[in-house]
């Protein structure tokens, strides 16, 4: 099964369904499997075959789908690329995955063009406008113009399941991205995973506001075709308007972050249960839910709740059911927790020499499941150091309760290791937020000639406050074992962070050990 098969097959058998909205227009799976037809024709035509890389730098919209699934009908591979990274990240993505052809979206367009004398596989550069939006350089072919090119016919070899299909970029918060390369048979099983525990109707929509160039994302749009439904790209996220689509559009399904979720609940003034009667499915990820703010979603959105946890190495790895959300609210543990492994996955955690840890005992998250990458483009020492021996190590600290729910404690390597003793980054975090003053704070290990590492804090207050390194030490010594509290303290204006707002440990431990054998990377 190919990804792009259930979209040709409702194509054929309902033509006339809608298969998607977004700001500028509507299309029936008929008319997008032209589209569809006359772009496979025109990339052919410039030479793009199987394995070439074609790259989308765009946000939500319907040519994101439509690309993607051009692209597949050449065996070519897709690079879903983040419209937020900065010009030089954006290079690196581009040049490392070999991109042959972009396609991206007009306000992006200028940067994009500025970079491609340094692009060394770049063919074309493709641009999408909507009416009264950004205009094209000079330089930059227009959409329509390049649909124009596509010739009667599409003469590709039928790629294999194993074949690669896509290509995600990692978002680089422990040094440089990493293209993670999905097999069509890989994110079919995804998809297929969606639809069991999200059976939307062939009639019925859901709601795209994550960003398509990211795997959760875009496993949305293969779920919608799967299913042989309707999806509404939302190009930003705006609250209101997540809310008023939900409403006026009747969608079926919503997928947030805790952080929009908080924001859609925070902008409902009054609550009417006829008002998102449509909605049957809300989920998550990223983060857990707070106890608060599960019962307000379920006041406004009488839905199942869902939480999904997994990587862009390995999309779904478990699964924090609506039941399991109900009893959260009794038992909060249950919603700290990212759910038991979903149907085909296995979970062990496991010690730093590989010997399986006990139920409650933490240690590296590893899995073994058929929804894993096939690998890391270009970089087979990396692929092996993350799969080995049919399991993949997730990089994440964490540990299942007796009843198989998963936790996550950490990332690995924000573990510090001071005196023999490991000590959690997120713990002393999570210690210093309870300080009214501290607004944002990242915990790092630094050297130290007694201990090996230590505790050093980073920190922004709150506006107007102000506080001691003396006075938060103090603080973390009141629930903090002497070990793990901060031995010293670092105040900033900001914390440095990627494009998805991911704060950049790396950044701030490198000044520290240059000269030393600790890695930042």
């Amino acid at each position: 099964m190919l990804i792009h098969d259930h979209f040709d097959y409702w194509a054929r058998i309902t033509p006339n369904r809608e298969f998607g909205v977004d700001a500028s227009r509507r299309l029936s799976y008929g008319d997008a499997a032209r589209e569809v037809s006359r772009l496979a024709s025109a990339l052919q035509g410039l030479g793009v075959a199987s394995g070439d890389r074609v790259a989308i730098v765009s946000r939500n919209r319907l040519e994101f789908p439509i690309a993607s699934l051009a692209v597949a009908r050449l065996g070519a591979v897709v690079v879903p690329v983040n419209v937020r990274l900065a010009p030089e990240e954006l290079h690196f993505v581009l040049e490392d995955s070999e991109a042959r052809h972009i396609f991206v979206d007009a306000p992006f367009a200028e940067t994009v063009l500025a970079l491609r004398g340094r692009l060394s596989k770049l063919d074309g550069v493709v641009g999408l406008t909507e009416p009264g939006g950004d205009a094209l350089p000079d330089g930059v072919a227009a959409y329509p113009d390049f649909l124009e090119t596509a010739s009667s016919a599409v003469h590709a070899r039928r790629a294999a399941p194993t074949d690669e299909a896509v290509q995600f970029y990692t978002s680089g918060t422990t040094g440089r991205p990493k293209g993670v390369v999905h097999t069509h048979l890989s994110l079919m099983v995804a998809a297929s995973y969606w639809r069991t525990v999200f059976p939307i109707g062939a009639d019925e929509r859901q709601l795209l506001v994550s960003p398509a160039f990211h795997s959760g994302g875009f496993l949305n749009f293969l779920h919608t075709t799967l299913c042989g439904a309707s999806v509404y790209l939302l190009a930003k996220f705006d609250p209101g308007e997540v809310l008023r689509l939900i409403s006026d559009e009747r969608l079926v399904r919503a997928s947030l972050v805790p952080a929009t979720l908080d924001a859609c609940l925070a902008e409902v003034k009054e609550t009417r249960p006829d008002r998102f009667e449509s909605l049957r499915y809300l989920s998550y990820g990223a983060s857990p839910i707070s106890v608060a703010t599960m019962r307000r979603a379920l006041e406004v959105f009488p839905c199942e709740i869902h939480q999904q946890f997994g990587q862009t190495e390995a999309p779904i790895l478990t699964h924090l059911m609506p039941e399991d959300h109900l009893r959260g609210l009794e038992d909060p543990s249950l919603l700290l927790s990212t759910g038991r492994p979903v149907v085909g996955c296995e979970i062990r955690i496991l010690a730093s020499d590989g010997q399986a840890l006990p139920v409650g005992e933490r240690g590296e998250i590893c899995a073994r499941t058929p929804l894993v990458m096939k690998g890391y483009f270009g970089r087979p020492e990396a692929t092996a150091e993350t799969l080995r021996e049919g399991w993949i190590h997730t990089g994440d600290i964490g540990f299942l309760d007796d009843r198989g729910y998963l936790s996550i404690v950490d990332r690995l390597k924000d573990m510090i290791v001071s005196g023999g003793e490991n000590v959690f980054a997120k713990e002393v975090e999570e210690c210093l937020l309870g300080h009214p003053k501290v607004c944002e704070t990242a915990v790092i290990g630094v050297p130290s000639e007694r201990w090996g590492e230590e505790v050093r804090a980073v920190i922004v207050l709150e506006a107007g406050s102000s506080a001691s390194a003396e006075e938060l030490m103090a603080f973390c010594g009141e629930g903090l074992a002497g070990y793990k509290r901060p031995r010293s303290v670092e105040f900033v204006d900001a914390l440095p962070r990627n494009a998805n707002g991911k704060v950049l440990k790396r950044v701030l431990r490198e000044p520290h050990w240059k000269g030393h054998s600790r890695g930042v990377s």
